[in-house]
């Protein structure tokens, strides 16, 4: 396998250059934090809308259903009105969606159900909150709730419900002879029962797998190759959890994704900076981000970083200048003075792989266009033996 990047720098950054530089890299993230204080009116509606909810029954929610249209307008009560969206879809199903996130909002799909007087019904992207709630109100429904990736990149989740048992039995041999789907609850039309997790266990034996393992469990498989820049996903020496951690989505594939911008100002023509999606919030708070990271960059020798990375991005950054495995040099003097952490020349740090074995290479090409730029850099101190 091709080497993906030349990670070259990674290491501990000192604490008292940390205490001496304590906005440096973080600068964003701050700003980010005090939008999110200014957002207490916010944080009002939202709770005004679940208190509301809490009190209003299903019978009270009235629809205005457009046949033509596909689409399923709430006419009262008012405060409902722009917060939700429902509307059907080519394949029959019944999408749902609202601008809060609450278990409420499991009343607003009972009132619908009993609006629709239907025996058999599909909805889709329903939350796995609402669906205990819904059931423990249904006394006349089979219902399965799984998800399927047969028509997108991503899964859909999936809520079957129908009074018919020969539908029922029907839908779950279908969902099963198809490895794309993935029944998550079921339910056996016994009121106030709640739907019985059938992966939670199987999640919990994973999530321990991914805990325990460590960067050298890790490798990186270019997936894509071109112009745009080569992508690479995340790999498990395991067999077994590989196949289970993409079997639930925990990690996207082409995980990395290289950046290639020509008008982006760097370290010289060192320019090997990435951009990630996001883990699975099942397999979040285990350290597994930081390990995919690290092999990363061992696997790649050098990788740079900006202010224009994500919140989660700069926080990685932070722990990994940190690391005794790595090495870092740090460019925190922005040409012509701009602060604008979104400029093209933004603060930015590069990190080394202390095992790297072209270090002496990358510090000299750094320190070259240092010095062509009448720049300063603050090195590591384990880099100051390759500095001429």
């Amino acid at each position: 396998m091709k080497k993906l990047l030349k990670f070259d720098i990674f290491e501990k950054v000192q604490p008292e250059w940390i205490q001496a530089n304590p906005k440096f890299y973080l600068s964003q993230a701050q700003k980010e934090l005090k939008k999110k204080k200014e957002k207490g009116s916010e944080d009002k509606k939202e709770k005004d809308y679940i208190d509301n909810l809490k009190k209003i029954k299903v019978e009270d929610i009235k629809f205005n259903i457009d046949d033509e249209n596909k689409t399923f307008d709430i006419l009262e009560p008012s405060f409902l009105k722009n917060k939700v969206y429902i509307r059907s879809y080519s394949d029959d199903s019944i999408g749902f969606s609202s601008n809060i996130k609450t278990e409420f909002n499991y009343k607003i799909i009972l009132s619908l159900i009993r609006e629709l007087n239907k025996n058999t019904i599909l909805f889709s992207n329903i939350e796995k909150t609402l669906i205990n709630p819904i059931f423990s109100n249904l006394n006349d429904f089979y219902g399965l709730y799984y998800s399927s990736m047969e028509t997108n990149i991503y899964p859909t989740v999936y809520l079957f419900l129908t009074k018919n048992i020969n539908k029922y039995k029907n839908k779950i041999k279908k969902i099963r002879s198809n490895n794309e789907n993935k029944i998550i609850y079921y339910n056996n039309k016994v009121k106030g029962r709640e739907f019985t997790d059938i992966e939670n266990l199987e999640i919990n034996k994973i999530r321990n797998k991914l805990k325990n393992i460590t960067i050298d469990d890790i490798y990186f498989e270019k997936t894509e190759e071109s112009k745009y820049g080569d992508q690479y996903s995340v790999k498990f020496k395991d067999k077994k959890l590989d196949s289970d951690v993409y079997k639930y989505n925990f990690i996207s594939k082409n995980f990395f994704n290289q950046e290639k911008d020509p008008s982006k100002v760097y370290f010289g023509h060192l320019k090997n900076r990435y951009h990630t999606h996001s883990l699975s919030d099942a397999i979040k708070g285990i350290g597994l981000g930081y390990k995919i990271y690290k092999a990363f960059l061992k696997f790649n020798g050098y990788m740079v970083s900006d202010e224009q990375t994500s919140l989660d991005a700069r926080k990685m950054y932070l722990y990994m200048l940190k690391d005794s495995d790595i090495y870092y040099i740090i460019d925190k003097n922005i040409k012509n003075k701009e602060k604008d952490a979104f400029s093209k020349d933004s603060a930015k740090v590069m990190l080394i792989w202390k095992d790297y074995p072209k270090i002496e290479q990358i510090v000299k090409i750094v320190r070259e266009n240092e010095l062509r730029n009448k720049r300063k850099y603050d090195y590591d101190k384990e880099l100051q033996k390759y500095i001429k």
